[in-house]
């Protein structure tokens, strides 16, 4: 998990009028209203900032593959999951259609961090303790 880029995210929805946010909807590009330009909306402002590649291509989340040109490459919770090294799953709940505005998906992101890196921790002292 790229959790310096996960909490960079987080920073960056505090800053994003809740107008130009809306996950409730698909397909809600409106350039005029200077939204988020998709429906995975915090995945939208990651692709926005250019967050680790990251790229808005026809109202979808992109990141480019490494190794071939466009139009290769993942799309939506995939190009997400791939960004943030997190499981497809992860990405899907993180980045879901659930009504949230800029500040509730900041808060999601934030708790998603804690939680998985409690999990970290708790693996890292269970191995050591193992070991001696």
């Amino acid at each position: 998990m790229k959790t310096k880029l996960l909490l960079t995210l987080a920073e960056i929805m505090l800053r994003v009028p809740e107008y130009a946010h809306d996950q409730r909807f698909w397909q809600t590009v409106n350039l005029k209203k200077k939204n988020c330009g998709t429906t995975l909306c915090a995945g939208g402002w990651a692709a926005f900032y250019g967050l680790d590649g990251l790229m808005l291509v026809n109202g979808e989340v992109y990141l480019p593959s490494a190794n071939r040109p466009a139009p290769h490459g993942d799309y939506s919770f995939y190009a997400l999951a791939k960004a943030f090294d997190i499981n497809y799953n992860d990405a899907c709940w993180l980045f879901s259609s659930a009504p949230a505005t800029p500040l509730e998906m900041h808060d999601r992101i934030t708790g998603f961090v804690s939680y998985h890196s409690s999990i970290a921790i708790v693996k890292d002292w269970n191995s050591m303790r193992s070991m001696g």
